[in-house]
């Protein structure tokens, strides 16, 4: 993920966390960044999936109730930290509301 410029790094959302005691790192930086973008966009974290892109090296993709959004996550794990940062892109409805799906 790279910013395109200062206002880019303005929209950044990031955040680093300490795994304390056993668990995956893996499944521990995807579920905390799920909490954060469903506290973001207002729907709630079990509605989001993190997978990987089918195409190409497999980059990590949100999913909302099954459809891609629009938004680019970078994920991070060494040891007992993870990191996770993400750049939400949203449009406006027709309805007036957010609705950041492609």
């Amino acid at each position: 993920m790279t910013a395109g410029s200062e206002a880019d790094l303005d929209l950044l959302c990031r955040r680093v966390d300490r795994l304390d005691g056993a668990g995956d790192p893996a499944t521990f930086v995807r579920e905390n960044i799920i909490r954060e973008i469903a506290r973001c966009i207002g729907c709630s974290a079990g509605d989001l999936r993190v997978v990987k892109d089918p195409t190409g090296p497999g980059a990590p993709r949100v999913l909302l109730c099954g459809r891609l959004l629009t938004v680019w996550i970078s994920l991070s794990h060494d040891g007992r930290f993870t990191a996770f940062a993400f750049v939400p892109v949203f449009e406006k409805t027709k309805r007036g509301g957010l609705f950041p799906m492609i």
